[in-house]
């Protein structure tokens, strides 16, 4: 997932939203034919990957 800057990847620190937040149904991508619906519940076991820092952009791996 591309990380904006003014996110953080791991927990919420200072103010900013962690990066997991940016995963919902209105992110999800148009052409995508899976039969997989996202359910929030799909969320409650992500962790981030790095160490990337809120004022980067970086590409964060969530798993």
């Amino acid at each position: 997932m591309h990380k904006p800057v003014g996110y953080v990847s791991g927990q919420a620190e200072d103010g900013y939203e962690p990066a997991v937040v940016l995963i919902n149904p209105d992110n999800r991508w148009d052409k995508d034919r899976s039969n997989i619906r996202f359910q929030p519940n799909h969320l409650h076991t992500l962790a981030a990957d790095d160490g990337s820092k809120r004022c980067l952009r970086s590409v964060t791996k969530l798993s």
